[in-house]
């Protein structure tokens, strides 16, 4: 996947079950000459999509684990909540219709994985959908600066447990939780170029890095001054070499057990 950007759809490349699940959501909300056989109920873990979800969807009740936004500008049937899926969510068995997860590599440890998918499963209804969208941190046309700056980065998250390729396998964390329809797509995403896009991308990793900067100043030994420094070096050279990176979606449906016994 490395050289030009690889341009791909999610929404294209979504099986039409999924695809088709999501579109009756929207049909509902877009047609009076739907039925609507009751509210249906979704939940988003990790950073949310939730206030576009039930903006579009007026009648799904969406409940999302991480407040990133504040409740003033939310829909009413949008509920923020603040849960650890470590944990163990704040939810009863087969709540949910739809439960979509993202951007949480680089807080999830490599063996926490399967258990966070167990749990997800949990809440999620026979036959309901998942599904996860993930960064990876190998990122294309890199630079000399940037590819100096990935080592640190990528054996910090090693010496943490994270893996911060997780999101190619994806899927067969899901295949082997049991979830059935299993599938995945990839897209690019241009950093610091190529217009709205790339500037949103180097925003979210401008401030991951930034976060970072307690723990690497130790590691690299460079002063926050230094630190700042090379950040902003290294994400200016991503516009001469056109940077990218990936981002991987997996999506499948909860078992049904009881139609597996029949």
């Amino acid at each position: 996947m490395a050289g030009n950007v690889q341009s791909k759809s999610f929404s294209r490349g979504k099986s039409s079950s999924l695809k088709g699940f999501l579109d009756k959501l929207l049909q509902r909300k877009n047609s009076a000459d739907v039925p609507s056989p009751g509210p249906s109920t979704t939940t988003d873990n990790g950073m949310t999509d939730a206030v576009s979800m039930t903006s579009r969807v007026p009648h799904t009740l969406c409940r999302t684990t991480k407040r990133r936004l504040i409740d003033t500008i939310k829909p009413p049937n949008c509920h923020f909540q603040i849960a650890n899926v470590l944990d163990g969510l704040p939810f009863p068995d087969n709540t949910f219709d739809y439960v979509n997860q993202r951007m949480l590599t680089f807080a999830i440890k490599e063996n926490e994985w399967p258990s966070l998918i167990t749990e997800i499963l949990r809440v999620t209804k026979p036959n309901g959908w998942v599904e996860f969208l993930e960064f990876d941190l190998q990122s294309y046309n890199r630079g000399p600066l940037n590819t100096e700056g990935l080592k640190p980065t990528f054996y910090a998250f090693k010496s943490r447990g994270i893996n911060p390729y997780i999101a190619r396998k994806l899927d067969r964390f899901l295949v082997k939780a049991g979830v059935v329809n299993v599938a995945k797509d990839w897209v690019s995403i241009p950093l610091n170029w190529g217009g709205r896009l790339g500037q949103l991308f180097y925003d979210d990793v401008r401030e991951v890095l930034i976060s970072f900067r307690p723990y690497l100043t130790k590691v690299t030994g460079l002063s926050n001054e230094e630190y700042d420094a090379k950040i902003k070096a290294s994400l200016e050279e991503c516009k001469e070499y056109k940077t990218y990176n990936n981002f991987y979606a997996a999506w499948g449906q909860a078992p049904d057990e009881s139609a597996e016994k029949v």
